[in-house]
């Protein structure tokens, strides 16, 4: 599994009041993860104990422009 332990372990706490058994698939991430060392990616950033992708630069997006028509003929 690509998650981050950290985000394993929100999803197990949570996973108890799921009717399936996924709280054991998670418990197993869990503990091969921790078996061997994790290495934090650069490019993660934490919020509420969840870890999630930084977000791409605005400056990226210049090339990307969109022109909608402003008008009935236009259309």
């Amino acid at each position: 599994m690509n998650l981050p332990v950290m985000t394993l372990k929100q999803l197990h706490r949570l996973s108890y009041s799921l009717q399936s058994e996924v709280s054991e698939l998670i418990d197993a991430c869990i503990a091969s993860k921790l078996a061997k060392a994790e290495v934090h990616s650069s490019d993660l950033i934490t919020y509420r104990g969840l870890a999630f992708k930084k977000a791409e630069d605005e400056g990226d997006h210049k090339d990307t422009e969109s022109n909608f028509p402003l008008d009935d003929e236009e259309k």
